[in-house]
């Protein structure tokens, strides 16, 4: 338990800690490597081997002090690219190399590596590898390497225990093809950290983040495009295709005190067509269910301006009209777009001389759409 006087002897520690991590010289690691070669195995392939656990063992004490480091400069950084950023500030000597013949006719090989952690490095190969693919790239190595030691204590193992020359033989080949994995991985390896160092993994980076721009800008103008179709598409149907007339049987109405003339009154409906409505939820589709209002406003110009006029034709020729009937739409911004559209119904009276009411043949509605103003 800390004491009261413990407290700031903690904080103390911590800071001189954090001082220390942020002005520190290169840090020396000094790490062993053993590896005892079995029977397949080839003396260059276990050198190779004690060489790579002792890397690995410097590895995760440099991963602890980045991480620290890191940690002290405030930079948000996971752990594979912990890793990935100890790997390559890690500058490695070879010391000393021994190999010993065992009892059992085995042989141990021990290698002892001087490590680097260079500081001045870490906050530039930081910068590199956050979000790029290289901290990945380099998790899947550590991965195949893990894979390779298991490998080969299972075929260390069968070896041991084959009861016949064939079996000894076929496992002893499987070591062979582990060597040249365990070839390929180490190369890969090397052309990864030689590719962060130089710089181009960061041009990578960002011909990745242009390309990525471009496409983002690329979608976004595709999606106006859309937007501006479907809207010129709506305003069109508005103006042409978008409504139909239709025209019911006429009430007939007489007044003594206008004896010559007889008033028609027909019941007219606007309907809006179906191509309209489906106009109408391609655009709102297209702006994500919202319509915005200086669309609106293009819309509302056109339906504040829809008339109709009901013409009576007479037989031999002639016509009798009435007056213009506007339609009276709902304003947009009050009311959604499918409650504005829907079908107006209304009555139009046509006033016709009684000695040609016998002459009347049929009635006809014309639509009348006002041209929008162009801006």
């Amino acid at each position: 338990m800390l004491t009261r006087m413990g407290f700031p002897l903690v904080i103390a520690l911590a800071c001189c800690l954090i001082s220390s991590l942020v002005q520190a010289e290169p840090k020396v690691i000094v790490a062993d490597g053993v590896y005892v070669m079995g029977d397949g195995e080839t003396p260059s392939f276990g050198e190779a081997m004690a060489l790579q656990k002792a890397k690995q063992s410097a590895l995760e004490q440099a991963g602890t002090y980045v991480q620290s480091y890191t940690q002290t400069k405030g930079m948000d950084i996971t752990i594979d690219e912990i890793r990935t950023v100890a790997g390559g500030v890690l500058q490695t000597d070879v010391l000393e190399k021994t190999r010993m013949l065992l009892k059992d006719g085995g042989e141990r090989f021990t290698t002892k590596i001087r490590a680097i952690v260079s500081i001045d490095r870490i906050d530039e190969l930081a910068r590199r590898i956050k979000g790029s693919s290289a901290a990945v790239e380099n998790r899947e190595l550590l991965e195949k390497y893990q894979k390779i030691d298991e490998t080969l204590l299972l075929l260390q193992r069968e070896i041991s225990q084959s009861k016949s020359d064939a079996a000894r033989e076929n496992a002893i080949e499987k070591i062979r093809d582990v060597e040249k994995q365990f070839r390929q991985v180490r190369s890969v390896e090397a052309s990864l950290f030689k590719r962060i160092l130089s710089g181009s993994d960061l041009l990578s980076q960002a011909n990745k983040a242009l390309s990525d721009q471009y496409k983002r800008k690329e979608t976004a103008r595709q999606h106006r495009e859309i937007q501006h179709h479907s809207l010129e598409h709506v305003l069109d149907s508005l103006r042409g295709d978008g409504f139909g007339v239709e025209i019911g049987s006429p009430d007939v109405l007489a007044e003594l005190e206008t004896p010559d003339m007889v008033t028609l009154s027909f019941p007219v409906t606007v309907v809006i067509t179906d191509r309209l409505r489906e106009l109408v939820k391609d655009l709102k589709k297209a702006h994500g269910g919202d319509i915005p209002s200086e669309d609106e406003e293009q819309i509302e110009e056109i339906l504040d301006n829809v008339s109709v006029t009901v013409r009576v034709l007479l037989k031999g020729g002639g016509a009798v009209s009435s007056e213009s009937h506007r339609i009276r739409f709902k304003g947009l911004r009050s009311y959604d777009l499918g409650h504005v559209l829907v079908n107006q119904a209304f009555f139009s009276t046509v006033g016709v001389p009684r000695q040609d009411i016998e002459k009347v043949d049929s009635a006809e509605g014309h639509l009348a759409v006002g041209v929008r103003n162009t801006h």
